[in-house]
């Protein structure tokens, strides 16, 4: 969900599709594999996003212990 949401899905499907063409856990394993080569600025972005996305999961608050 992090790539899609800013805007990393284009660089892995096809420009002719309109939908998703990979699972969002296919798209993740994708992302993690291109993270080191990824430029800094698009790197930084879907961790950042990452980040607030798992922040909105109440599971994952209370693993981090910030409930």
């Amino acid at each position: 969900m992090a790539g899609e949401a800013v805007g990393l899905e284009r660089t892995i499907k096809a420009n002719t599709e309109k939908r998703r063409t990979y699972s969002l856990f296919t798209q993740g394993t994708i992302y993690y594999g291109l993270l080191p080569g990824m430029k800094e600025r698009e790197a930084e972005a879907m961790i950042g996003k990452f980040h607030e996305l798992l922040l909105q999961q109440r599971v994952f608050k209370k693993v981090l212990g910030i409930l």
